[in-house]
């Protein structure tokens, strides 16, 4: 029973059984304090006897549980005092005093070993067995999820539902009954059964991260353990146990279990992530305690019977946005467990985990639907007194300089999927020293349910002259390739597809692979230097485009290009600082340029901004026949990239240590024209992976090139490892990193260029090291030249994921 929900809910905001007839099921309620004191015991377990029926009181001591027929006899238990049987003889609200049992110490044979790691070594050796025995299971699972700012309550979800566990098949859950606060939307749903951990397995998912448990196998090798007392039973020790990481840097629990002695099995664990649970920014703190109920079964089975969490997350960035703390506090009760029960096959064989579209999921159908952990007074008063005006638009509403670029949804971003948009409007600005201003408006027009169609216009300031492109695509099989605001697929739609397109306007010489636009910008407008070469092109380009699902996401596009190129003077500058007269750009071959291009793709790209890598690849082939412009004798190219990110250590954290590679190569057989060129990137200002730190402000040009680059992210673990927490907290990692490049040009392209190349010396070789985190989202770099003298600090986009 894994939970990705919960945590999901936090971060982002980011059949087959039916509830009987209302008359046969009959509810007890009560209350469930201290004899001597009079206070409440909170979650003390409520069990109709010789069933698997029961429920756990709420904060308060409240209890609720539904009953098929009176008389009645109840169990009611809490570790440490006796156990009370209730015989019920119909509807009433219940007083349950329990009396406090003695506490006692058991005489400890003084040894090199303490006592609580024998305890343990035999609830792992127990687990093992009755593990091996359980293949699946049936139960009723209510959970309450609050979600809480500084000042209160914000919303509340109630859900009850029937839930399946096979051990080959996985976790199916059916709702049949749900209830929240007015503020949240009627299609909202909320899993009871898959929001709640158990906390006896191996391992447990958190937040992406997999810590391990505390009866893992080899959890006495990863934990130290002590016994901190011992409490009574029915007349039985109960042995609490302090389980520490050994390592902070192992992903693993902190807190308490307790254990029943001779069974050797946990009855509670109160637990916390370790000190290496951390989160980059903006996530400035998560922090989550969970505490749970375990009950042994007549088959020697231990399976939870409620689960009780609080989750507090600080988010944001310091001076630039902040968020109110977000509190979520979770309560589940998990009972009527029918163990071996064959899962339906109508839930194995569907694709979806949780069915939430049934006719009894109307708001007030939970009360009807089951057991319920009763609300507290101050839930009851909220959940009465909140009304649809009470947005977490308004609950969380951000502060800072970018708080007005927030909107927080309540729908999980599916408004715009259940109302595709026939037209999705875009637009795009940037500024460099040929175009000046450029600016464009467009979009992409659905015309038919197959068919798809993109425009943009522009203008470009300093030559004075319009930039614009029309396109589209049909499919032919599958469905329609999704198409950006220039006309680019995207190789995760499948089908077979037809393309057409025309653009004119102003663009680079040649491709990057690290230097984009926006970064391009900043340069130009600040200091004048503008890292790209520019021609004016008409290109018209006509193919088919096959892609398929899949992690890899395969996709071919096979096309003819028609190219018209021109050479461009640069424009009159435009820049806030700085007063160096930007460089010329220089003229190339003029002239129409037919060929055949392929291009196939696998995997993903690395992001623009470099804040995370991928494992990805391209591959294309151009062949122009001869007698054909500018190339007069023909040519073909080949060019690729590879992007790989292995995880190294710490596979257990939300983010592990990695080694990202990344290479390009290109070659060219016949002379080629310099539109036609490969580089190897430099860094343009602006420190980036893929590029050669020490090659600044320019790049390596020629009709082959190969280029590798690597680095090693040890992410918190050094800073943590020395004891410097506080640097960890904030996100700061350690980088260690290389690159290696060199391109060559043949003489018979040499002669098409209007220009002195810049063609590398030799092979360029270099090594840093670089800390990530720096102010939450930037880098700082030390790299040394290796094949030559010189050295470069550099500032860059923080490696974050």
């Amino acid at each position: 029973m894994k939970s990705p929900y919960v945590i999901g809910t936090i971060l982002a905001l980011a059949c087959v059984l039916q509830p009987g007839p209302a008359a046969a099921r009959q509810p007890v309620t009560g209350t469930v304090s201290d004899a001597a004191t009079g206070s409440a015991l909170p979650a003390a377990t409520i069990q109709v006897e010789g069933t698997y029926s029961g429920t756990i009181a709420n904060a308060e001591g409240r209890f609720q549980l539904v009953v098929s027929a009176y008389p009645v006899r109840l169990v009611v238990r809490y570790i440490g005092y006796a156990t009370a049987t209730i015989t019920v003889e119909g509807p009433t609200d219940l007083v349950v005093r329990l009396e406090p049992a003695p506490v006692t110490m058991p005489e400890v044979v003084v040894s090199g070993e303490d006592p609580a790691v024998a305890i343990m070594r035999r609830v792992i050796e127990r687990k093992r067995i009755w593990r091996d025995r359980l293949e699946r299971f049936r139960a009723d699972a209510f959970a309450r999820m609050t979600l809480e700012n500084d000042t209160g309550i914000v919303t509340i979800s109630e859900s009850f539902s029937s839930f399946w566990w096979d051990r080959d098949k996985g976790s199916r859950e059916v709702l049949l009954g749900s209830r929240r606060s007015a503020n949240l939307p009627g299609t909202s749903r909320m899993p009871a059964g898959l929001s709640t951990e158990n906390l006896y397995d191996d391992d447990v998912e958190l937040a992406g991260t997999r810590l391990m448990g505390v009866t893992h196998p080899k959890a006495l090798d990863v934990y130290d353990v002590s016994l901190a007392g011992t409490r009574r039973l029915d007349g039985a020790l109960v042995f609490d146990i302090d389980v520490v990481p050994r390592s902070d840097l192992a992903s693993a629990f902190l807190g308490r279990v307790s254990v029943l002695d001779e069974a050797f099995i946990l009855l509670e664990a109160d637990l916390r992530p370790g000190p290496s649970f951390l989160f980059p920014p903006p996530i400035r703190y998560l922090g989550i305690r969970m505490t749970q109920q375990f009950r042994m079964f007549p088959e020697g089975f231990v399976l939870p019977v409620d689960f009780r969490a609080d989750y507090e997350v600080d988010v944001g960035f310091s001076g630039l946005l902040e968020f109110p703390t977000i509190r979520v506090r979770q309560v589940a009760r998990l009972d009527g467990y029918e163990i071996g029960a064959e899962m339906p096959d109508s839930l194995a064989d569907g694709t979806a985990r949780f069915i939430a579209d049934r006719p009894t999921t109307r708001g007030d159908s939970l009360v009807a639907a089951g057991t319920l952990v009763p609300l507290s007074e101050r839930e009851a008063t909220a959940l009465a007194g909140i009304d649809s005006t009470d947005t977490l638009d308004e609950a969380f509403r951000p502060r800072g300089a970018l708080a007005r670029f927030v909107r927080i949804s309540t729908d999980g971003g599916q408004g715009d999927a259940r109302r595709p948009r026939r037209f999705t409007p875009a637009a795009e600005a940037w500024v460099d020293r040929v175009a000046g201003v450029h600016v464009a408006l467009g979009g992409v027009l659905k015309v038919a349910p197959r068919g798809r169609l993109f425009g943009r216009a522009g203008y470009d300031g300093s030559p004075g002259t319009t930039n614009w492109g029309l396109g589209g695509s049909w499919t032919v099989v599958g469905s329609p390739p999704g198409l950006g605001f220039r006309g680019n697929r995207r190789p995760s739609d499948p089908g077979w597809s037809l393309v057409a397109s025309f653009a004119r306007g102003v663009e680079p010489r040649f491709a990057s692979r690290t230097q984009d636009a926006f970064f391009n910008t900043l340069r130009v407008v600040f200091n004048g230097h503008d890292y790209f070469d520019y021609l004016r092109r008409d290109r018209m380009e006509a193919g088919v485009h096959w892609a398929m699902r899949g992690r890899l996401r395969p996709s071919i596009t096979l096309a003819w290009r028609h190219d018209r190129d021109r050479s461009i003077a640069a424009g009159s500058p435009v820049r806030f600082t700085g007063s160096a007269t930007p460089r010329a750009n220089p003229a190339i071959p003029e002239g129409t340029l037919d060929a055949a291009v392929l291009t196939a793709r696998l995997g993903t790209r690395p992001d623009d901004f470099g804040f995370g890598g991928a494992s990805g690849g391209e591959l294309e082939m151009e062949a122009a026949p001869a007698g054909l412009g500018a190339a007069a004798e023909g040519f073909v190219r080949f060019s690729g990239r590879v992007d790989l990110r292995f995880v190294t250590a710490y596979a257990r954290r939300l983010i592990p240590n990695t080694l990202d590679l990344a290479f390009t190569a290109g070659k060219a057989l016949g002379p080629v024209p310099p539109q036609r060129w490969g580089v190897v990137d430099g860094t343009g200002g602006w420190s980036s992976f893929g590029a050669l730190r020490t090659l600044e402000d320019a790049f390596y040009e020629g009709d082959a090139h190969v280029f590798a680059a690597w680095e090693h992210h040890f992410r918190t673990v050094p800073f943590e490892a020395i004891g410097l927490r506080g640097l960890a907290r904030r996100g700061y990692g350690l980088i260690l990193a290389g690159a290696h490049g060199r391109t060559w040009l043949s003489g018979r392209s040499r002669g098409l260029a209007k220009h002195v190349p810049t063609v590398s010396p030799g092979w360029h070789h270099e090594l840093g090291i670089s800390v990530s985190g720096v102010g939450g989202v930037l880098r700082i770099d030390v790299t040394r030249r290796l094949d030559a003298v010189g050295w470069r600090v550099g500032v860059g986009t923080a490696r974050l994921f």
